[in-house]
């Protein structure tokens, strides 16, 4: 498998994350190559799910993939080719929850 095919679900390390788009996967991509933004859907105890807009950086992580982040700047994320998700910490003590879902922005 790829990890190319669309929404499915994808288990790597302590993660999964149920991708909602396709990427091609080449060997080499430049930062302005990847999508100008995602959002992140995480499990929130109310009723409904949080979603937060990330839009790229010009920074890359340790998995050279670009780092997208939200507007305030505390939520990080390194999101590679394949919609695996990496989320960075801004600050001391934090703990993150893993998104559920990672996305494309609709229109």
């Amino acid at each position: 498998m790829d990890g190319c095919s669309g929404a499915e679900g994808r288990s790597e390390g302590p993660w999964k994350v149920r991708v909602e788009h396709a990427l091609p996967h080449p060997h080499r991509r430049t930062v302005m190559d990847y999508p100008e933004s995602y959002q992140l859907v995480f499990q929130a105890a109310a009723v409904e799910d949080d979603t937060v807009t990330v839009r790229r950086t010009e920074q890359s992580g340790a998995g050279g993939f670009p780092i997208y982040e939200d507007e305030t700047g505390i939520v990080r994320a390194e999101i590679s080719d394949r919609g695996e998700v990496r989320m960075l910490a801004s600050g001391g003590h934090q703990v993150f929850g893993t998104p559920l879902v990672v996305r494309e922005p609709s229109g």
